[in-house]
Order: structure tokens, then C-alpha cells, then sequence
């Protein structure tokens, strides 16, 4: 039973390792591309300055407020993206926990079954 149990916390500890690294991926991610849209922005927002304006600037307003956006929704996945990253390491913390518990009251028991052998043996 404690075998059966090892393996299933195994592939827990396994399964939020791998999910660990998806995200940490996906993090990675989006890191890029914040920071290309965030020199897009920059970008933009040199190339439009009053003084060089060929644009109207309701047109490269309305594109800097698109960007904008969507680096703002980069940010909040990001932010998802850690916090999923915080909750598969809490989990695999909290496995690798369970399972040491687990280890260790198992040792007691067979400490406790060999000592009470022992008694049995002397006598």
C-alpha cells in the first residue's frame, strides 16, 4: 500500500513539474512579447512626435491605445500564468510533504513492528 500510494505522489510531484515548466514557458512567452510590444509603443510613439507628424493623430492614437490593450492583456495572462505557476509548486511542496509524512510514519510503524519482535524474540 505505501508503494502504491509512493507512486501516485510520484506522479503527482512529476505532473505539477511538467505543468511547472508549461508555464514557466508560457511566462517566458509572453515576456517576449511585451517587450515587443512595449517597443512597438516606443516606436510609435517616436516616430509620431508632433514635430514629424504624418499621420492624423486620432489614427496613431487609436493604434497606441490598441497596443495598449493588448499589452495589457499580456500582462494580466502573465500574471494567470504565475499564479499557476505558484499553485503546481505549492502542490508539488505539499506532495513531496504528504509523502515524507507518510515515509515517516511508515518507518515508525515498521521501527515498532522490529522492536516488538525483538521483545518477542528475548523472552
Amino acid at each position: 500500500m505505501p508503494q502504491q500510494r509512493l507512486k501516485e505522489v510520484t506522479q503527482q510531484i512529476k505532473h505539477a513539474q511538467a505543468k511547472q515548466i508549461d508555464v514557466t514557458k508560457g511566462i517566458q512567452e509572453r515576456s517576449q512579447q511585451i517587450k515587443q510590444l512595449q517597443a512597438q509603443i516606443d516606436g510609435i510613439n517616436k516616430q509620431y512626435q508632433p514635430s514629424s507628424q504624418t499621420r492624423p493623430l486620432e489614427e496613431v492614437e487609436r493604434e497606441q491605445q490598441a497596443l495598449e490593450a493588448k499589452l495589457q492583456q499580456l500582462l494580466n495572462d502573465f500574471r494567470k500564468k504565475k499564479t499557476q505557476l505558484e499553485q503546481a509548486q505549492n502542490l508539488a511542496q505539499k506532495a513531496q510533504a504528504d509523502l515524507g509524512q507518510e515515509i515517516a510514519q511508515e518507518k515508525a510503524k515498521q521501527d515498532q513492528l522490529e522492536a516488538t519482535q525483538r521483545a518477542k524474540g528475548t523472552h
